[in-house]
This record gives structure tokens, C-alpha cells and sequence, in this order.
């Protein structure tokens, strides 16, 4: 995987057939970051909700990602 300047904390990762990329939740830093399959990181969308997240989905048709807490789900656009 390509570096990032902040070091990747994978707290959980977010593919399925048909998606473009891989999808990693880097809770500690508060941020999903997106992967092209190769390695290279396209994206990286940050959120201070983003840091009690301990799993995620993504709907790339619709640009949303999806997350679970300990007590809710929230959705995040990614445009």
C-alpha cells in the first residue's frame, strides 16, 4: 500500500466484487481512506465521528459510507 504521512491504523477494511476499491477505516486517526486495488490511496475523508467507528460499508453508486459504534450507525457522503 502506498504511504500515507500520517501511519494507517487498519481498524477495518470495506471491499466486495464489483467495487473499484478497498475501503480502510483508520479509526484511531478518525478517517476512511480509499485504495485503488493497486495500492495507490485515491482519497481520504476525515471526521472526528469517524474515531468510535468499528466497522463500515460502502455504497459507491450512491458515495456514502456507512458506519457502526457501539450505539448508532451514521452515513458519511464521499464527494
Amino acid at each position: 500500500f502506498e504511504a500515507s504521512n500520517t501511519p494507517i491504523v487498519f481498524s477495518a477494511t470495506f471491499t466486495q466484487a464489483g467495487t473499484d476499491f478497498l475501503y480502510v477505516l483508520d479509526a484511531t486517526n478518525g478517517r476512511l481512506i480509499r485504495f485503488e486495488k493497486s495500492g495507490a490511496i485515491v482519497d481520504q475523508y476525515a471526521n472526528d465521528r469517524i474515531k468510535e467507528a468499528k466497522s463500515v460499508t460502502v455504497d459507491e453508486k450512491n458515495k456514502k459510507a456507512y458506519f457502526t459504534t457501539a450505539s448508532e450507525v451514521f452515513s458519511l457522503s464521499l464527494e
